[in-house]
Parts: C-alpha cells; sequence; structure tokens
C-alpha cells in the first residue's frame, strides 16, 4: 500500500512539474477572429489523466516549421489543468500542429517504473473567419491521433496532412 501511494505521489510530481514547461503562444495585438484570422480551440480528449501510479499528459505546441523546437507552446493538459485553450492564429498560411501525449507510472527506485509517449504531427492551412478544434486522442502505450477539426462541420479540413501519425488503437 505504502509503495503505491508513494508511486502515485512521484507521478503526480513530475506530471505538474511537466506543466510549467509549456511556453505561452500570443497573437499579435488587436488579433480578432475574421478576415485575417482563425480561432484553435485546444482541448483535452482523454477521461483519465491519473490513476494508481499513473499519470497522463498531453502537450500541444504550434509553428510554421516541421521542426517542434521551432513552435510555440499552446497547451499542458494534466490531471490539474483540464481547461481548454483558445488562441487565434494567422489564416492563409500553412501551420503545423504537434501534440505529445505521455504516459508516466511507477517511482524510480521504488518500484518499476518508466514511461511511453506518441507524437503527433499535422499540417494545414486554416482558413479566415473560422473556429477549428483541436484534440489528441488514443493512449501513449498504443497510439495516439492528432484530430483537427472544423467546429461548423464537425468534418476535418479537407488540405489536413499528417506528418507524424500515430494511429489510435
Amino acid at each position: 500500500m505504502v509503495v503505491g501511494v508513494v508511486r502515485g505521489a512521484f507521478v503526480l510530481l513530475v506530471a505538474s512539474v511537466l506543466a510549467g514547461c509549456a511556453a505561452g503562444y500570443r497573437p499579435p495585438p488587436g488579433a480578432a477572429l475574421g478576415a485575417d484570422y482563425a480561432e484553435l480551440t485546444f482541448e483535452l480528449a482523454l477521461t483519465d489523466m491519473v490513476g494508481f501510479g499513473s499519470a497522463t499528459t498531453q502537450r500541444f505546441a504550434i509553428g510554421t516549421s516541421p521542426d517542434e523546437t521551432q513552435g510555440q507552446g499552446i497547451r499542458m493538459f494534466t490531471w490539474a489543468h483540464k481547461d481548454p485553450k483558445v488562441i487565434l492564429v494567422p489564416s492563409g498560411q500553412p501551420l503545423h500542429v504537434f501534440a505529445t501525449m505521455t504516459g508516466l507510472w511507477g517511482a524510480p527506485g521504488v518500484t518499476h517504473s518508466g514511461s511511453d509517449s506518441c507524437r503527433n504531427v499535422s499540417l494545414f492551412t486554416p482558413r479566415a473567419n473560422t473556429r477549428y478544434r483541436v484534440s489528441q486522442v488514443g493512449e501513449p502505450t498504443e497510439g495516439c491521433r492528432l484530430r483537427v477539426i472544423d467546429a461548423a462541420t464537425g468534418t476535418e479540413p479537407d488540405d489536413v496532412s499528417r506528418i507524424r501519425f500515430a494511429p489510435a488503437a
């Protein structure tokens, strides 16, 4: 019982520390949904973020380059941070969306521990005055999928291309 509590506390601590790692993206002053901007809402698509001795996190970023290190952090979802994040992005410009889901378990040195992760990158061109919902579904141990959905139609835009894709189980 004590080992399980220690393991759970360790996993929650790591997930909480990781929550602070996402840098913030800010649109230019005066940006508004309309002729020059689209809206992206990053949503949590998982129901169980934390369990006995385990935790799952999701991190989202965007960028104009396929190199994630050049991207800007948008949102880190953890057991304590589950609210959606809404941002405005310039329309008519290709945009890379990066998503990483990480599952952590155990307590190093106390029990068997480790992590699994899956990463997705998609490219699309946001249309002016359009709202999109972005989420990552699946499991880090079995594969995951990044979803970009036009909020008005409920469908994926025609120009979404998956650069890195781990299929959901």
